[in-house]
């Protein structure tokens, strides 16, 4: 059920401590964008792969995702 799974990430996320580093804290973000995605919510995807882009900048993979995602969103 991927609204479900999408609910629980979000959820994750705030249940993150803030001393929580870039790195695990990207790949949370990570889940939930791809989620978001899936429910056809690219504007979320977006800023969710950008706040991970910030977590974690030395990751190619969120640069990557939040690249395609932005370029699928771009008017024709």
């Amino acid at each position: 059920n991927t609204d479900e799974a999408y609910q629980l990430a979000t959820r994750a996320l705030g249940l993150l401590p803030a001393q929580t580093p870039g790195a695990r804290r990207a790949m949370v973000l990570d889940t939930a964008a791809e989620l978001a995605l899936r429910r056809d919510d690219r504007a979320k995807a977006i800023e969710l792969w950008t706040q991970a882009k910030r977590a974690d900048p030395e990751s190619e993979h969120y640069s990557e995702r939040l690249t395609a995602a932005q370029a699928s969103a771009a008017p024709l």
